[in-house]
């Protein structure tokens, strides 16, 4: 497990490499995002700081304090890191696809639903802690969602096929077999892309 600030120096040396250096705000929504992200594919908590609800997002205050005077300027930095080859092979895809979202996209994703929109409760929160337990919850959910999502996806290719094969759609002495074994390979990849 990491220091969220050695994630940060990751992602930061990461989007600078790639020419899109980030702000703290989106940063910190990045931080949060791969949190949820390395914990559906780990099982294991990224980083243990404290993440707090504030006014535009989640927010982990003791990175944001360390890159408070960029404001909302880039951040670029190429600081030494420490994060390892496996788990930069888990982070590196998932920072390049946050990264291509606006920050406002991010914003609007952790106040639509989840811990933030929870705890921060119209203000009543500010400042309030997202506690891990509530995280882990909310990541376990969209699991549960993409299952019933993938099940219900099946259900539709599976109709669609018996409509065409009930309107008497000729094909030559295998086609809608192959199309009928292809639905059954299908998975639901990168919904939220």
């Amino acid at each position: 497990m990491y220091r969220a600030q050695e994630v940060a120096k990751y992602v930061i040396g990461e989007c600078t490499k790639a020419g899109k250096p980030v702000d703290n705000m989106k940063l910190q929504k990045m931080l949060y995002f791969l949190w949820i992200e390395y914990y559906r594919q780990t099982g294991k908590n990224l980083f243990n700081d404290e993440i707090q609800a504030w006014k535009y997002g989640p927010v982990i205050p003791a990175v944001y304090w360390r890159y408070r005077t960029f404001i909302a300027d880039p951040i670029c930095l190429t600081e030494p890191n420490t994060v390892s080859q496996n788990d930069a092979s888990i982070l590196s895809p998932l920072v390049m696809r946050y990264n291509k979202r606006d920050v406002r996209s991010l914003v609007g994703e952790t106040h639509a639903k989840g811990p933030w929109k929870t705890i921060y409760d119209d203000g009543k929160g500010m400042s309030g802690t997202i506690p891990y337990d509530m995280i882990r919850d909310y990541a376990d959910s969209y699991e549960r969602r993409l299952s019933r999502m993938e099940r219900n996806r099946q259900n539709r290719l599976k109709s669609l096929l018996d409509e065409l094969i009930n309107a008497g759609v000729e094909s030559d002495e295998n086609g809608l077999d192959d199309v009928k074994d292809g639905f059954k390979h299908c998975t639901l990849k990168n919904p939220r892309a």
